[in-house]
């Protein structure tokens, strides 16, 4: 909660001697850019959450997980780039981000969470890397029948993994295996 609500704190520097940045800290704040410190390896819960002029991130390469609604309502936010050591992306943690085009999902995500890119009105395509393990329900889902408008979901996984807490495939009684759609 350090600087939630601040309105008018539009920048801020953070040192890179900093390894945590707690719970909601920059909720609904008038942040346009930020850089996170390497030592920060977990975005905590809504920590950007309304933060409706953020449009550029630069997150640190150690970092491992983005947290429940880290990005949350981010509606100008057109890109990002998680970095390789993600292996968790958090419930709903780019929900509503309206203008996100582009993401790049590393290989190395193990989970993404329930709701994660949820409305994403602007997102087109998304690849899943073999990594992958488990997607909660409504990843990539939207609002309403309209959005999201994703035409392409290419998914690199080779083994099996969960989908809404159920296995990915399924073996029919000929003996093939069918994948259920993401």
């Amino acid at each position: 909660n350090a600087f939630r609500e601040s309105i008018y704190l539009t920048s801020v520097v953070i040192p890179n001697s900093v390894t945590y940045i707690g719970e909601w800290a920059f909720f609904s704040t008038g942040l346009t850019s930020i850089k996170i410190p390497d030592g920060v390896t977990t975005l905590e819960e809504s920590i950007f959450n309304g933060c409706d002029n953020l449009s550029s991130v630069s997150l640190p390469n150690n970092l491992i997980t983005i947290g429940y609604k880290a990005f949350y309502r981010c509606k100008i936010l057109k890109s990002i780039n998680i970095p390789n050591g993600v292996t968790s992306i958090g419930e709903m943690a780019f929900a509503e981000c309206m203008n996100l085009t582009s993401i790049i999902i590393p290989n190395g995500v193990k989970s993404i969470g329930e709701m994660a890119f949820w409305d994403c009105r602007s997102l087109t395509s998304v690849t899943i890397p073999n990594s992958v393990t488990s997607i909660g329900a409504n990843a990539f889902d939207g609002e309403d029948d309209n959005f999201p408008n994703i035409k392409t979901i290419i998914s690199l996984v080779e083994n099996p993994f969960e989908i809404y807490g159920k296995s990915s495939y399924k073996t029919k009684s000929n003996g093939k295996v069918e994948y259920l759609r993401v």
